[in-house]
C-alpha cells in the first residue's frame, strides 16, 4: 500500500472523494489549519527533486488529467 500526499483547491475535493471512493481506496482529509498538518521531511526533498527534474513538456493540464481519470 502507497500514502499520497496532494494539495487540491476546495472546490475541486469533492471529485477526487468521489474517484478515491470508486477506487475503493481510503482517504483522509486535514486543512492546512489543521493542527494534524505536518509536511514530512522526506516529502520536502521528493518534491524539490521533482521540481528540479520535471521538464515543462511532462506537465499536464488539470482538465486533460480529469479527462484521463473519468474515462478510466
Amino acid at each position: 500500500m502507497s500514502t499520497v500526499v496532494i494539495n487540491i483547491d476546495d472546490s475541486e475535493l469533492s471529485a477526487l472523494k468521489k474517484f478515491v471512493r470508486e477506487a475503493k481506496a481510503k482517504m483522509r482529509v486535514i486543512k492546512e489549519d489543521d493542527e494534524n498538518f505536518v509536511i514530512p521531511q522526506w516529502h520536502k526533498e521528493e518534491t524539490l527533486q521533482r521540481l528540479k527534474t520535471t521538464k515543462q513538456a511532462d506537465f499536464v493540464p488539470w482538465a486533460t488529467a480529469k479527462k484521463q481519470l473519468k474515462s478510466k
